[in-house]
């Protein structure tokens, strides 16, 4: 009887409505992976999400509250008033370039420079420009599950021929940031090492500052 009642409440849904969350849902979509995220399973647990709903969400198979709405945006780095504008809508609906889309990519930057700053110093964060730092994010978030150099660097869309990358690496593997490590640590050399994102690289992928905000001051 249940089954029965769920499944006329489904044909008698609004159509707008179905449309309406497909839409979000394909926004949240683009956004994620813009960031670099190849399932939604990895953004959900980087950003400290309910994995399964958040997949709903993506998927436009559930609906959302308000709030949750706009919780979801602030995890790619939108305000209240980017949701309610027309270019967030569009966001899945063509691959045009679309400022919202930039705003979140900038957001991500700016929270990670943030972050490097907090470890290192300013000079140090500036050191990387902005492609710097959305490649260390990228190497971050492939890094979740351990991967050889080769396999990090195709992931990312590098080559070993790109020479920012061993640096990138390097920092992130530093004693200040302990973002990345190793799986052999007494042998770096070993043919089978691998390399992956730590819990404290995690955590510096999930923080949120309210005043890493662009533009960040550049240093005097």
């Amino acid at each position: 009887m249940e089954n029965k009642s769920t499944e006329s409440k489904k044909k008698q849904e609004n159509p707008l409505h179905l449309k309406l969350r497909k839409a979000i849902g394909n926004a949240f979509q683009k956004l994620r992976k813009n960031a670099g995220y190849t399932s939604y399973e990895k953004f959900a647990n980087a950003k400290k999400l309910n994995r399964g709903m958040y997949g709903r969400y993506e998927a436009g198979s559930v609906g959302m509250k308000v709030t949750t709405l706009l919780d979801n945006a602030a995890a790619h780095g939108l305000k209240d008033e980017d949701v309610f504008n027309k270019d967030f809508l569009a966001l899945g609906r063509s691959d045009e370039e679309n400022a919202l889309a930039e705003k979140s990519t900038n957001h991500l930057i700016d929270q990670l420079r943030h972050q490097v700053k907090l470890v290192s110093d300013e000079a140090k964060a500036y050191s990387f420009d902005d492609d710097d730092i959305k490649d260390m994010h990228n190497i971050l978030v492939a890094g979740w599950s351990p991967l050889s150099k080769r396999e990090l660097l195709k992931k990312v869309g590098l080559n070993s021929k790109t020479p920012r990358f061993e640096n990138m690496l390097d920092f992130l593997k530093g004693e200040s940031t302990g973002w990345m490590t190793m799986t052999n640590l007494a042998n770096p050399n070993d043919p089978g090492q691998r390399y992956y994102t730590t819990q404290t690289g995690k955590d510096a992928l999930a923080a949120h500052e309210p005043a890493a905000t662009r533009p960040e001051p550049l240093p005097k």
